[in-house]
């Protein structure tokens, strides 16, 4: 019996590396400022419309979780492909045009009309001779009859034509590929080191506009991704570190955290901090621990960097704390001192001296970095 975990990972797996398809068919547009935009689930798996013209690029994309099955001229799916670009083709006005892409992580078969189409072994007499032998076939492939009818139904020059302007991309990298796929395209972008942090920021951005272009049925224009790419590349230098929201962290870049048990917390609930403050604290303790992680696996900070940025704190609390200690008379009740520490955290979070970077001033790294210190037991907030 099939493992019922791979048949809802398939469908699920496919659709995601569509989306994963248009993005590294869109960098190339984006990098060239060229007026493309991409469409999702609209005109087909995937479809391009360039300088608002008639001319449009579509693909159909397969993904295959047992890539190294043959893709032959009698699949299902392939006829379904070439149904619905026979069904196009016969309704595109005078002047439109199409480039049809089918896209597979499986190979052609050597000999096949498919391995015709793919850009080795291009041969189109042959592809199409092939492919109508196979559409005549009285005894073809269950289910595939009514899509080898549409493919027949349209006339010689249509189907020479129409085969002339499909390409096959066979073997295509799969889906946990794609990622390495989108650092190579992005490689002349930047610096080395910076790559894989551009990449991750350039799929930060994505993955929200493809929900927005599947619910409003728009479109993600190369422009939009070139801004993009820009603003990951500026996040990044010697001046500037890449920032991520919280929900773009995985669970494993997150730091583990028991609230009953954290002293940063402890630390705060001596001040008598609101819990609408604790909560935030948490947070920014959160997405600090995360970036200073993350930072620290892509090699961006330099040798003792951080290191450098937490001193830094804590000789600005203890001045801080001197401060505070003068100022609290030494027969101050409970309320007085835990009064005295929140007004001491207070100024610590606020009186932001110098940023980690100068072009990386988001005050969480501060305010964050100050609970990992307490955490740390490196400093505290009570008298």
């Amino acid at each position: 019996m099939a493992d019922p975990s791979h048949l809802a990972a398939g469908p699920a797996l496919g659709y995601v590396y569509q989306f994963q398809v248009a993005l590294l068919e869109l960098v190339p547009h984006a990098l060239s400022d060229a007026d493309v935009n991409v469409s999702l689930e609209v005109f087909d798996d995937v479809s391009f419309d360039f300088d608002a013209g008639p001319a449009r690029s579509v693909f159909q994309v397969h993904h295959s979780l047992v890539s190294e099955r043959e893709l032959l001229d009698t699949s299902t799916k392939v006829w379904r492909t070439l149904a619905i670009w026979a069904r196009e083709w016969g309704r595109l006005e005078p002047g439109e045009s199409r480039v049809m892409t089918l896209l597979s992580t499986q190979n052609a078969r050597a000999g096949t009309g498919l391995a015709a189409l793919t850009h080795e072994s291009r041969n189109l007499k042959l592809a199409l001779s092939t492919l109508v032998t196979v559409a005549e076939d009285p005894d073809g492939a269950d289910g595939t009859a009514d899509d080898r009818a549409a493919f027949l139904a349209l006339s010689e020059i249509e189907r020479h034509e129409m085969l002339r302007n499909v390409m096959v991309i066979d073997g295509a990298p799969s889906a946990v590929d794609m990622h390495e796929c989108l650092k190579e395209l992005l490689a002349p972008t930047h610096e080395l080191r910076y790559i894989a942090s551009m990449a991750d920021a350039v799929e930060g951005w994505w993955w929200p506009r493809v929900a927005v272009a599947l619910t409003s049925g728009g479109t993600v224009h190369a422009a939009d991704l070139r801004a993009a790419i820009d603003d990951a590349r500026r996040s990044l230098s010697s001046t500037a570190l890449p920032i991520l929201r919280l929900e773009d962290f995985s669970g494993d870049d997150l730091p583990s955290l028991d609230p009953a048990d954290a002293r940063f917390l402890r630390c705060l609930h001596a001040i008598a901090a609101s819990a609408v403050r604790r909560s935030r604290a948490v947070d920014d303790y959160r997405r600090a621990f995360a970036h200073r992680s993350r930072w620290a696996r892509r090699g961006l900070l330099g040798p003792s960097e951080y290191e450098r940025y937490e001193n830094d704190l804590l000789a600005q609390w203890v001045i801080a704390c001197d401060r505070m200690l003068r100022a609290l008379s030494e027969n101050a009740d409970a309320d007085a001192r835990a009064t005295a520490g929140h007004d001491l955290w207070d100024t610590m979070e606020a009186d932001v001296r110098q940023p980690l970077r100068p072009d990386t001033a988001d005050s969480f790294i501060q305010r964050g970095s100050l609970h990992q210190l307490a955490e740390d037991e490196r400093l505290a907030w009570h008298p």
